[in-house]
């Protein structure tokens, strides 16, 4: 739903090579104007980059708002409104003037 895909340096990873799959698999639907992460601070092995840090840096370069959601946290949209749903942890990583 959002016009940013984190995931997508891990998804390159499974695209034939020399196929075109990949292209512009940063971007995505967009229906949305912010950005997640989740799975944030899940040890799960698979989800071993799914960092604080690691969304921080990731959102440095992207001109929306970033979430960074944990397991016991969703968003709810309705129209406009955009409402953080949690009982775990959670941050919000403004864009910054270079990228917005």
């Amino acid at each position: 739903m959002t016009p940013y895909n984190c995931d997508a340096d891990s998804n390159r990873r499974f695209v034939p090579p020399g196929s075109d799959m990949g292209l512009e698999a940063d971007r995505a639907l967009g229906l949305v104007n912010f950005t997640t992460w989740v799975h944030v601070g899940n040890p799960d092995p698979i989800f071993e980059e799914h960092t604080l840090a690691n969304v921080k840096t990731w959102a440095a370069g992207v001109p929306v708002p970033t979430y960074a959601l944990d397991d016991e946290t969703a968003i709810k949209v309705s129209g406009d409104s955009v409402e953080v749903v949690s009982e775990g942890h959670w941050s919000v990583f403004e864009p910054t003037p270079a990228t917005s």
